[in-house]
């Protein structure tokens, strides 16, 4: 199977078409401008294991194993170029392949992809946006933001919710019950890894971004050596000389991997910690980086 991305009236991509039709070879044809509305895609993560799905406007659904090669011909509109780190999908991919525990994941609109992802994993689950946690909006004229922060919940809340997934491309995770988080900032070759007490406070239980900071301390935190060793096998591998990683310590004492933000905040933990990020960060300005 040979995957076509392309949107109408796409002459040259037609032409190909009729080329490899004429020799027998299977076509599947993406028009852009019918995502989400009228195609799905679910995308599973889970360890080393991953495939996409898609389901085509005539209700046919091929699986990523069956596609041999992609063109990726036009979009409907330019993008702004978004990089790659940021693409949490595969931020989860290189995360499992450089030895990281990452939990299960099912990313897309297809709600057939999510059922089957509930199907077969134990909740409770954890939901989240793809790109930026919040929703911008105009209030008499003013801009405001809602921010929408990571949430425990149950299969029955997700499914009661299914169709709205077809018009808003979701991460669903199985959630990861926590001793403590952790945030990892790293600058070169230099891991400052902070220890997040969210469990603390109810406010910060299932998302520590909701902010309580009297009461959820913040302590400096030595990774265990391969968890650092694999958290800068990241940074490599993703072209990185600085980043941002969420992680999660559970109370069995596994260290779970969730994100990495390539322009992360870091100050509020320099000021709790001590940990010197901002002089390091101006070392590596002065001193160059060499991946």
């Amino acid at each position: 199977m040979i995957l076509i991305i392309t949107r109408d009236n796409d002459k040259h991509a037609e032409r190909i078409v009729k080329f490899l039709r004429d020799r027998n070879y299977e076509t599947l044809i993406i028009n852009y401008a019918k995502f989400p509305s009228d195609i799905e895609i679910s995308f599973e993560i889970d360890k080393l294991s991953y495939n996409f799905y898609i389901k085509d406007s005539s209700g046919a659904t091929i699986s990523g194993e069956e596609i041999s090669s992609v063109l990726n011909r036009r979009h409907n509109f330019p993008t702004v170029p978004a990089g790659v780190a940021s693409r949490k999908q595969y931020q989860l991919m290189v995360a499992a392949e450089v030895g990281l525990e990452i939990p299960a994941t099912v990313i897309g609109n297809s709600p057939s992809g999510v059922i089957n992802f509930l199907n077969r994993v134990e909740p409770p689950f954890a939901a989240k946006t793809i790109y930026s946690p919040g929703v911008r909006f105009s209030d008499e004229g003013k801009e405001r933001r809602i921010s929408l922060y990571t949430r425990k919940l149950s299969n029955e809340s997700i499914t009661s919710r299914i169709k709205t997934i077809k018009n808003c491309p979701t991460i669903i995770q199985c959630y990861i019950e926590k001793d403590f988080e952790l945030r990892i900032t790293i600058v070169g070759e230099k891991v400052f890894a902070c220890a997040i007490h969210s469990q603390n406070s109810s406010r910060t239980t299932e998302d520590w971004r909701r902010y309580d900071l009297p009461n959820t301390p913040h302590k400096i935190y030595t990774l265990p050596p391969e968890v650092e060793s694999s958290c800068k096998a990241l940074l490599k591998k993703l072209g990185l000389p600085f980043g941002c990683i969420d992680m999660v310590v559970t109370p069995e004492g596994k260290h779970v991997f969730l994100e990495i933000n390539p322009n992360g905040q870091w100050l509020w933990i320099e000021q709790l910690t001590g940990l010197p990020i901002s002089e390091s960060i101006a070392d590596l300005l002065i001193n160059g980086y060499c991946h």
